[in-house]
């Protein structure tokens, strides 16, 4: 088998080819100018086990174990890479949410600030911004 992405030879697994892309409506116009992290939409390739952005940029590289920590069985190794890829995306789509729910007018305290929380997580952001 072959890696679609970099047309080389895949040694690490015999899963089918299959490549996993994440992008919201609207992604490149919402959202990216928020994030300093590399943009997305980032893709997961099953056959190699890369996370990679649009661009080409390796961002990880999903493997079954090693350095002598828990070995993952590839079901978990699959869904890690597609909760990487899906994460620039994930993270659009929240702060869209978030905005919508704030001018809501509903009673939804509890959410909104799990989702600042979420968002402070993924981005880094401070408790006070």
């Amino acid at each position: 088998m072959r890696c679609r992405t970099h047309n080389t030879p895949d040694h690490t697994m015999s899963t089918p080819t299959t490549t996993t892309e994440h992008k919201a409506p609207g992604f490149s116009a919402i959202g990216a100018a928020h994030q300093p992290a590399t943009p997305g939409p980032w893709h997961y390739d099953a056959n190699d086990g890369r996370v990679e952005s649009d661009a080409g940029t390796l961002l990880a590289v999903m493997q079954p174990g090693g350095d002598g920590g828990p070995i993952l069985t590839p079901d978990e190794m699959h869904a890690n890479g597609r909760l990487m890829a899906a994460a620039p995306t994930l993270l659009v789509s929240l702060r869209q949410a978030l905005a919508r729910l704030e001018h809501s007018g509903e009673d939804a305290a509890f959410e909104i600030a799990n989702a600042r929380f979420a968002i402070r997580a993924a981005t880094g952001q401070p408790e006070d911004e």
